[in-house]
């Protein structure tokens, strides 16, 4: 086993192939690396995917849901478990 880390994915419009990321991600997290965390970062999407990723049912899934948008004045401010 590895030690726990934290797997940060980037998801800008990635709608289209974000469930099969998520599934091959905690498919390895949890053969490897059970304690570690999963962090997906949404920025400003227009696609659904930050709802497909707050919908994935899985305990390691949404450990963080983070979303930094690109209209914010501050651009280094991110919010965790906020979905727009």
């Amino acid at each position: 086993m590895l030690s726990p880390f934290s797997v940060v994915i980037p998801a800008f419009n990635e709608a289209a192939r974000i469930g099969e990321t998520l599934r091959q991600t905690i498919d390895y997290l949890a053969t490897h690396a059970p304690e570690s965390e999963l962090i997906v970062v949404n920025d400003g999407s227009t696609d659904t995917g930050a709802a497909e990723v707050l919908a994935f049912d899985d305990p390691l899934c949404g450990t963080h849901h983070a979303v930094r948008r690109r209209d914010r004045e501050d651009p280094e401010e991110v919010s965790s478990d906020v979905t727009e």
